[in-house]
């Protein structure tokens, strides 16, 4: 009779987790936090590269551009979002469900409305209101109620 083989992975993980000269978990994700907030604002400068060009297509005020300027709205949006600039995002994304909203339902563009988002959104991006909570708070007060505004008349 013969003698059942056994076979036994070499544990290679197990080894080199306890080997001399590693890191700890926590002193990676506090490398892993430094890496981020080092590059953070080179990232951020995608957000304000495509805000710059939300900025000049809402400045044309073309009717026939509006399916443009909501697709630049959305990606301002998702950076925002992916960089945590929750305000930012609000405001991309309030502009973005106005112009969806206008382009379903036709009718003369509101301006006004496009500009007072535009405005907010470059605001929020200012260092004197980005660092302030309160601030941004407020201006993303302001911009709900000339959404309100907006949506009643």
């Amino acid at each position: 009779m013969t003698k059942p083989r056994i076979y036994q992975p070499e544990r290679r993980f197990a080894q080199k987790a306890n080997a001399p000269g590693g890191i700890t978990i926590g002193e990676a994700l506090q490398r892993a936090d430094r890496n981020v907030a080092a590059g953070r604002e080179r990232y951020l400068g995608a957000v304000d590269a495509k805000l710059k060009v939300a900025v000049e297509q809402a400045k044309a005020e073309d009717a026939t551009r509006l399916v443009e300027l909501r697709s630049t709205a959305s990606e301002v949006a998702d950076l925002a979002g992916v960089y945590e600039l929750d305000e930012l995002c609000a405001a991309a994304t309030s502009l973005r469900h106005l112009l969806s909203t206008l382009i379903a339902g036709g009718g003369e563009p509101p301006w006004a409305a496009i500009r007072v988002h535009m405005d907010a959104m470059v605001s929020l991006r200012r260092p004197d209101i980005s660092g302030n909570s309160q601030a941004r708070a407020a201006v993303i007060e302001g911009l709900r109620q000339v959404v309100m505004r907006h949506e009643a008349g």
